[in-house]
């Protein structure tokens, strides 16, 4: 509201990636549209003071955070998604190659992923991968997609988020 960019990665981190990171089927807001007052709303142990995804004020309709944070996921994955694996911050990847001079040799590496943003991953029923990445820090972040042998690098800035979508096969 009176920007053209609105810091919504905390919000899509708790909500879009946290969620259904811990096997979560759906995430659900109250409300959908409110009054300036934020009416109606809950005041017996639900949540007093929370704000509608939408504003409505006569016939003038307010986009909030809660809208941004819904429709960038809303948009991409639709009904019928399922979560897939995804490098999420702090995972621990082991690699086991051989050894370069004895071949009969093998070697564990064990990676720490300590600098991986915040996501989550969807497939599609149309056979789409959707990564949704949330730079929740205060500086810019950035990493590599990789699928399938094939990789892409890129940069969010502070507060920003990325949906990135590509085929599955």
């Amino acid at each position: 509201p009176g920007s053209q960019t609105i810091a919504i990665a905390q919000q899509v981190k708790r909500l879009i990636i946290d969620c259904p990171r811990n096997w979560s089927r759906n995430v659900l807001l109250w409300n959908l549209a409110a009054d300036k007052n934020n009416d109606p709303h809950t005041d017996n142990g639900g949540c007093p003071i929370c704000q509608g995804a939408l504003t409505l004020e006569g016939d003038q309709v307010t986009r909030n955070l809660a809208y941004y944070v819904i429709a960038h996921a809303s948009k991409l994955v639709p009904p019928g998604s399922v979560r897939i694996a995804s490098t999420a911050p702090y995972d621990t990847t082991i690699n086991i190659t051989s050894d370069e001079e004895r071949r009969e040799v093998k070697r564990a590496t064990v990676v720490q992923h300590s600098n991986v943003l915040p996501n989550v991953a969807f497939k599609t029923p149309d056979g789409k991968i959707v990564l949704i990445v949330a730079n929740d820090s205060w500086i810019s972040g950035g990493g590599r997609i990789q699928h399938k042998g094939q990789s892409a690098n890129f940069r969010l800035p502070p507060g920003a988020v990325g949906t990135f979508v590509w085929p599955a096969e």
